[in-house]
């Protein structure tokens, strides 16, 4: 019990720290500044899948302050809708944006190892 409440608590607080937007909005969102833009996309259907993320997004954060600053959490709105711009068809997917150009993109059930490594690597 205690376990669930601390996992509640983290998602709570990782998600106040992020931007959250619907599929709808994603075509105006702007990737071209410098610097680190993280989007997370989410699906109420797969939300046990996106507990490693918020686990790893959490303790990179930690580490990685400047890195991990702009997270951007994108609901899908439709189980059955393509995002075209980013090409999502999987959930969760976390894509790592740099100076405007995708640099790492992580899809699916992943354990926390993958998604840390995948990371660590996608930012040093």
């Amino acid at each position: 019990m205690k376990k669930k409440l601390g996992l509640i608590f983290l998602s709570v607080f990782f998600l106040s720290a992020c931007n959250t937007v619907n599929s709808d909005a994603v075509s105006k969102i702007k990737l071209d500044s410098e610097g680190y833009t993280l989007l997370f996309f989410s699906d109420e259907e797969k939300i046990k899948l996106e507990n490693n993320y918020y686990d790893v997004l959490l303790d990179l954060r930690k580490k990685f302050p400047n890195e991990m600053a702009d997270v951007i959490l994108v609901q899908s709105t439709n189980k059955n809708e393509k995002i075209k711009k980013f090409n999502v068809s999987v959930y969760p997917t976390l894509i790592v944006i740099k100076d405007g150009e995708e640099k790492t993109r992580i899809e699916g059930k992943k354990s926390k190892r993958e998604i840390m490594n995948h990371l660590i690597n996608a930012i040093e």
